[in-house]
C-alpha cells in the first residue's frame, strides 16, 4: 500500500468524525452570536 493510498484511507475513515463536528460547530457558532460574541470572539475566545 503507497503512502497516497494510507492516507486516502486515512481520510475516508475519519469522515463520520467529520460529519459529526459540523453540527456541533454550526450550533457553537449560533450560541455564540446571540450571546453577543463578534466572529473573532466566536472562533477564538477561550473560557475565563
Amino acid at each position: 500500500m503507497s503512502k497516497r493510498d494510507e492516507y486516502l484511507a486515512g481520510a475516508r475513515a475519519g469522515i463520520p468524525v467529520l460529519l459529526g463536528f459540523i453540527p456541533v460547530g454550526i450550533a457553537y457558532a449560533i450560541m455564540a452570536r446571540q450571546a453577543g460574541f463578534d466572529i473573532f470572539e466566536t472562533c477564538f475566545r477561550l473560557c475565563s
